[in-house]
């Protein structure tokens, strides 16, 4: 339409769609699957829009952020004699060791949990551990399979171990990152997180993961809130492996475009333009309003969460 010095009201209207910041945009791009009933494109508006949102607001989401999180000398002070030793270091520093990589049990829960699940806040730490090779254990799958059978059983012990595994992918130099990712994903599988500690969850993929584990991390948490792609029980201790390999070879695909290529606009104009002659000959080829394809435009890549 530039090319040729086209103008219309339709030209008009996709430019100022395209101009407008990418989270109003997509707001309108879900407002719009929402009228349309598109479940498949209603999933892919709302994980970008939370990606936006979690993005712009990261450091509220930081793990030593969280409202039920121990304080960093209430921790310290629970192990006799560490307060002690460690007297005079800045509480900053202290938080910081506290969700840092540990190849040692944990001596009382990271969170303010209930009396009843103070035991077994260590139990499942040990549990970690074992699942990544940092504790001799003989049956690792089986402490998984423990963990994941806690975490579906009891919600007062989900976000301890949400911030267990954090804390254990946070300068981890012992080459078993991995390991924790993949509890994570299972975890994700098993039980969400829940509403509290789920944003910190999708921010720590976003800021600690590479792009595609975080695409299918994500994808996978967004699916939980809506009790979608769940286990009705956790998979056995012979089927974890089986699990995970099902689960990275998903083809997920998410929309991660910021903003919109040349191309896309070229390509907007163009539809404009050619709904514009086509209203003027009278022909029906246009029948999607070209509002709604304009909206559509940056929505090529679509999240199948089904």
């Amino acid at each position: 339409a530039a090319r040729v010095a086209f103008h219309s009201d339709e030209v008009a209207e996709v430019r100022s769609l395209l101009s407008l910041p990418e989270d109003k945009l997509v707001e309108l791009q879900l407002k719009k699957a929402v009228e349309l009933k598109d479940t498949t494109r209603v999933y892919n508006r709302e994980v970008r829009l939370r990606n936006l949102y979690i993005q712009k607001f990261q450091r509220m989401y930081d793990p030593p952020a969280y409202p039920r999180l121990r304080s960093p000398m209430e921790w310290a002070e629970a192990k006799s004699g560490l307060a002690q030793r460690i007297k005079g270091r800045s509480g900053s520093h202290l938080a910081a060791c506290m969700m840092e990589h540990s190849s040692k049990p944990i001596h009382i829960s990271l969170t303010d949990v209930e009396p009843e699940y103070l035991k077994e806040s260590i139990l499942l730490f040990k549990a970690c551990l074992a699942w990544a090779g940092e504790r001799s254990d003989p049956t690792p799958n089986a402490q998984a399979h423990y963990l994941l059978t806690k975490i579906k059983e009891h919600e007062g012990v989900r976000a301890e171990v949400y911030l267990q595994i954090m804390k254990q992918l946070t300068v981890n130099s012992s080459g078993t990152s991995q390991r924790y990712w993949d509890l994570l994903a299972l975890a994700l599988m098993v039980a969400p997180p829940g509403r509290g500690v789920e944003d910190f969850v999708h921010a720590f993929c976003l800021r600690q993961a590479n792009e595609e584990m975080s695409t299918q991390l994500i994808a996978q948490l967004h699916a939980g809130r809506y009790g979608e792609r769940l286990f009705a029980e956790p998979p056995g201790p012979d089927r974890l492996h089986e699990t995970l390999r099902t689960f990275y070879g998903r083809n997920e695909r998410v929309d991660h475009a910021s903003r919109f290529s040349a191309k896309d606009v070229v390509n907007a104009e163009s539809l404009a333009a050619g709904a514009k002659m086509g209203r003027e000959r009278g022909t029906s080829s246009v029948t999607v309003t070209l509002s709604q394809e304009a909206l559509e435009l940056s929505d090529k890549a679509e999240v199948d969460l089904m």
